[in-house]
């Protein structure tokens, strides 16, 4: 080193200017900061406030969030704020978006959560999460005048706890993709277990859900967030998925970056957790997470919720240069085709045609259209080329399944296809 000399090994020379991350923080905050404050005395949101959602509406820059009023026991409910100068001030109303809703239903207790998208036909879709006491599931709703209030459609949750450990669904981002709907959504097998997980789940329509068969798709590994990932947002970039998420290491939440190129396999940013907590003082002192990305041009704009050291939370935003997140981007995924069923409708069989144009793993079964899985007619990897499977109308143990509309569903590197069946006896 300077001063002494060292041992006999292998050595790098490099430039002085280190390309890593250094130890400054490459976040810039929004101002105001935070942006997204409690409401006013006797609003819904007057005590504690989280988990935004962000979306740019032309000029109008739309956020949604959990809001609580601090009564005990008392229900969340959702927010809804707009900014037309980019966030430098928000307009927001007293009345939430959505509420609880009426007694015997799934989310009596309170809804949080929001992930709003943009359909095909352009209208504006609320997914999210309902809790009755015992169980969260996770609701649709629509809206008819811009994102300030929303009707639910269907009135009964569209997705729930599917797998062996995810029988709670928490916090989840949909995203809308080639007309195909994606779902993430945190599991846990019950309210004690940890971590939370992060799980994956497919539909054709935004409303009939299947748990993708990989699911879950992450699990906290690093000692940062050794107790789970309990929160997320995740999009589409180009040619490839980006997630943020909360991790946590039973103490302290801070914010995480991955990305995939099919949504199923995650490589971790090298510099995770790449959003920390500030000074103690501060808004953010004590956690950050519930991250929300707004990518602009150039620009990334990371909102999320913090929480100072009194546990009450607030909602801002951080900027840096779009490109500087990220590890290195993934090989191309390999394209595959489902072809359409045929016979459809059938009895007793059908057969499904599988287009691979390079080597890849390869999930195909069947689901029910409650979204339960059926039949796994294969997993592994597969050369290129054509191959044909066939569906003999019977479920994993060799049981004829009943009448109905059936969801053949194929994962490959990237690729998913969906082709629905009708089985006629």
């Amino acid at each position: 080193d300077r001063n002494r000399p060292v041992a006999a090994g292998l050595y790098l020379a490099r430039p002085d200017a280190d390309p890593r991350p250094s130890q400054a923080s490459p976040w810039t905050r929004c101002s105001p900061d935070p942006g997204i404050v409690l409401g006013d005395p006797g609003c819904f949101d007057q005590a504690d406030i989280w988990g935004p959602c962000v979306l740019q509406d032309q000029d109008t820059l739309k956020v949604w969030y959990t809001g609580f009023d601090g009564t005990p026991d008392g229900p969340t409910r959702l927010g809804f704020a707009y900014s037309l100068d980019q966030g430098a001030t928000w307009i927001r109303s007293c009345q939430p978006a959505l509420s609880e809703g009426p007694i015997g239903s799934f989310d009596v207790l309170g809804v949080a959560a929001p992930s709003v998208l943009r359909d095909d036909a352009g209208d504006l879709l609320l997914y999210y999460g309902g809790f009755d006491g015992a169980v969260y599931r996770i609701g649709r709703a629509l809206s008819a005048d811009g994102g300030r209030s929303f009707q639910r459609s269907p009135s009964l949750p569209v997705f729930s706890g599917q797998t062996s450990w995810s029988d709670l669904a928490l916090f989840k981002s949909v995203e809308l993709l080639d007309g195909d709907y994606t779902m993430w959504f945190v599991g846990l097998q019950d309210s004690t277990e940890v971590p939370w997980k992060i799980g994956r789940a497919i539909s054709p329509d935004g409303i009939f859900w299947s748990t993708s068969p990989s699911t879950p798709v992450l699990t906290g590994a690093a000692p940062w967030e050794s107790f789970g990932t309990p929160s997320l947002d995740v999009a589409w970039r180009g040619s490839q998925w980006t997630l943020w998420y909360a991790g946590t290491d039973g103490d302290t939440l801070r914010i995480g970056a991955a990305r995939s190129a099919d949504g199923i396999d995650w490589t971790r940013n090298y510099a995770n957790p790449v959003l920390a907590t500030a000074a103690p003082d501060a808004w953010d002192g004590r956690d950050v997470s519930e991250p929300a990305a707004l990518y602009e041009g150039p620009l990334l704009t990371l909102f999320h919720a913090g929480r100072d050291t009194t546990l009450v939370n607030t909602v801002g935003c951080k900027t840096q240069p779009a490109t500087r997140i990220g590890a290195a981007p993934p090989p191309p995924p390999a394209l595959a085709r489902l072809a359409a069923p045929a016979p459809n409708p059938f009895n007793p069989r059908t057969h499904l045609r599988i287009d691979l144009d390079a080597p890849a793993p390869v999930r195909l079964a069947i689901f029910d259209i409650a979204g339960r899985r059926v039949r796994l007619l294969h997993q592994g990897p597969l050369d290129p080329g054509a191959r044909v499977f066939v569906w003999d109308g019977s479920d994993q143990s060799g049981a004829p399944v009943a009448s109905g509309i059936y969801l053949a569903v194929l994962e490959a590197g990237a690729s998913r296809q969906i082709q629905r069946m009708v089985l006629m006896k």
